[in-house]
């Protein structure tokens, strides 16, 4: 397996080698440390964390909150297409051209949905309008586009050779994507009845929360485990010249 590795080569042009999963190990790193510090300044500042544990969508309905959990999700979200990328690329001789769309736009379609909750739940603390409804319906949209990218990844993955490392890994995808669904399905769950007359100890807006953090940090993860199994690197290149121009009109 070769080593991870940033690199400039070349007088033309500059290229920049970065291992993928160095890669979302830095960008999952920056979105958890952006997301989970909001929760960590609520509880400093707006509630009391040790009888209430807010979740995303609650926090997202405050000011000064907001804005860091849509950049951390944006921030994020904006850069799976290069997952897809990677994938449909490891997996280019054993699917077709059809499929490999077909994965590109769930993948696409899901970010979008992901996108769109978070900017709903951001209006709903603003604006009184009618887009509460479609949150629920939404979120569980892009999650399943997200699913099905996911199942088509890992089916792909089993018609292609891998070696021992990335077979372990395709191994902990398998069950960090069935544990992502149990989560899901318990939020979901929680989303319904954790605020009528059926909340217990075990339906209630502090498991809600629990249940939905645990989701995010696992979902937060999973790129750099799909990355282990397509043991990929991404090269970024351009032009010297560009880049001294670039450079001169900075200095300017």
């Amino acid at each position: 397996m070769s080593s991870s590795s940033f690199s400039i080569l070349g007088k033309e042009k500059k290229i920049i080698n970065v291992k993928e999963s160095i890669f979302w190990t830095i960008s999952g790193s920056i979105t958890f440390c952006i997301i989970f510090s909001s929760i960590l300044f609520g509880c400093m500042f707006s509630f009391r964390c040790s009888r209430y544990y807010p979740t995303i969508s609650y926090l997202l309905s405050f000011r000064n909150h907001d804005r860091w959990i849509v950049f951390g999700i944006t921030f994020y979200v904006s850069l799976l297409p290069l997952l897809f990328m990677s994938v449909t690329s490891k997996l280019a001789n054993s699917i077709t051209t059809y499929i490999s769309w077909k994965m590109n736009i769930f993948g696409i379609c899901g970010c979008c949905a992901i996108l769109a909750t978070g900017i709903i739940d951001e209006i709903n603390g603003l604006y009184f309008l009618p887009l509460d409804t479609a949150h629920p319906f939404i979120t569980v949209t892009g999650y399943l586009f997200l699913s099905l990218w996911m199942y088509a990844a890992l089916f792909g993955f089993e018609n292609i050779q891998l070696d021992l490392n990335e077979k372990t890994w395709l191994r902990r995808c398998r069950r960090s994507v069935l544990i992502c669904h149990i989560l899901f399905a318990i939020t979901a769950f929680e989303w319904h009845f954790a605020y009528t007359i059926y909340s217990n100890f075990l339906v209630n807006e502090v498991v809600e929360a629990l249940c939905e953090w645990s989701l995010v940090t696992l979902a937060i993860s999973l790129p750099y485990q799909i990355s282990k199994v397509t043991n990929t690197s991404i090269h970024l290149t351009w032009s010297s010249k560009m880049a001294k121009e670039r450079k001169m009109l900075l200095n300017s």
